[in-house]
């Protein structure tokens, strides 16, 4: 049993002995979400609170691209070993071991966030609830279950709606853009994105606003309108710089060079490829791979390539995998081609949208019709191309309308 002492010294206790609650700012974290009584605390209140409104750069960094805590990992894992959590403690420390491990595609993650969506209904709380279909949410892949996204999204609009949680309503109109770009509903997938920006600058959402700018940059990509795309990725990384991501730099680089590798001039890419690679190692193999494959600098690039790790299976798999292809196809590379093709082939009807509306890529389909070709399959290469041209067209994208 779980004790917390807020009169006299503050403290916990668990099974009747004292723990370490570690150091000023831990505990006043931890006196902040008891004070709550169970209502989720916002990053903006524990600013306010913490800090008096002018939090340190580093407070609101997260960690590093394929990073995974493991102390706090390991530390949650501890606290759901413990016998007789009350449900709702049970239900928010399952829900941070969801969130902690997303994207690692662990069969426990996924486990742990149903047992945490459950407990929630159990308990009726309209804010648990809302917490964790989010988190569940984001445990379902994109594409291939965007159905069972899109019906999450509907139960968590509902609730943001009916409880006045903007932040949810929020998510839920993202999942459901994404869904309907999936089901090829594309004039709805617009429409979703537009109410998503409209209420994230309503409500003055520092991190929707953002997305809904990497969203509108996305769009221009697809249209083929390249220089107000930068300019709009310029301004979303710009936003995230100013709330503390460590990522801004990097997903800016990324989001060039899917437009450099739309134009056909990744090979400009080369300098900022390199600096991807140094600040990454060889999870970001791929783009540097295919940048010096495009500029001719072929033995060097099959270093690189041959220094790439598997590509993790995250909402950048179809990016680092097209560009995996890319250096591929340049370098006559057949090794690991077949293993590929096959871990991209259920996303084959994917839309030029990628990694949660914020890039935008050349259908896969075009992608897997270059690596059957490279496999000497043309048959198949054939019907991937057409599969490809009709993709774009329906989005009416210039990114890829046929084989050349």
């Amino acid at each position: 049993m779980v004790w917390i002492r807020v009169l006299g010294s503050f403290g916990a206790d668990v099974d009747g002995e004292a723990v370490p609650l570690g150091g000023r700012r831990q505990r006043s974290v931890l006196a902040l979400l008891v004070s709550a009584r169970g209502h989720v605390v916002s990053v903006d209140r524990m600013i306010e609170d913490l800090w008096q409104g002018e939090p340190p750069a580093q407070a609101l960094q997260t960690r590093p691209y394929g990073m995974v805590d493991e102390p706090v990992v390991a530390r949650l894992g501890r606290l759901l070993a413990l016998p007789d959590l009350e449900p709702t403690v049970r239900c928010r420390l399952l829900d941070a071991y969801a969130a902690e491990l997303s994207d690692v595609q662990d069969p426990r993650v996924r486990a742990a966030a149903e047992e945490a969506a459950a407990l929630a209904e159990d308990l009726a709380d309209p804010v648990l609830q809302a917490l964790t279909i989010a988190t569940f949410a984001r445990e379902l892949d994109t594409e291939l279950e965007w159905r069972g996204r899109a019906e999450l999204a509907r139960a968590l609009h509902r609730l943001g709606t009916e409880h006045d949680l903007p932040i949810y309503r929020w998510y839920a109109l993202f999942v459901q853009s994404t869904a309907a770009a999936v089901e090829g509903d594309v004039s709805g997938a617009y429409r979703l994105a537009d109410a998503c920006l409209d209420l994230a600058r309503t409500y003055r959402m520092p991190g929707p606003l953002a997305v809904g700018e990497t969203m509108l940059a996305t769009f221009a990509h697809i249209e083929g309108r390249t220089a107000d795309a930068e300019r709009l990725y310029a301004g979303a990384t710009a936003r995230m710089v100013r709330q503390g991501s460590p990522h801004a730099d990097g997903f800016l680089l990324i989001a060039t060079a899917t437009i450099r590798a739309g134009q056909g001039r990744l090979a400009e890419f080369l300098p900022q490829a390199r600096k991807l690679f140094d600040g990454y190692g060889p999870v970001a193999a791929d783009l540097p791979a295919a940048s010096l494959a495009a500029a001719g600098q072929a033995d060097e690039a099959r270093r690189v390539l041959a220094r790439a790790v598997s590509i993790r299976p995250d909402y950048f798999f179809k990016v680092f995998a097209t560009f995996r292809t890319m250096a591929m196809v340049a370098l006559a590379e057949t090794k690991g081609a077949e293993e590929l093709y096959t871990s991209l082939l259920p996303y084959r009807d994917g839309p030029p949208p990628s990694s949660g509306f914020t890039v935008a890529l050349r259908p896969v389909a075009y992608t897997l019709g270059e690596l059957a070709a490279l496999l000497g399959r043309d048959d198949e290469a054939a019907a991937h191309f057409a599969r490809a041209t009709t993709i774009a067209q329906r989005w009416n994208s210039p990114l890829t309308g046929r084989h050349e």
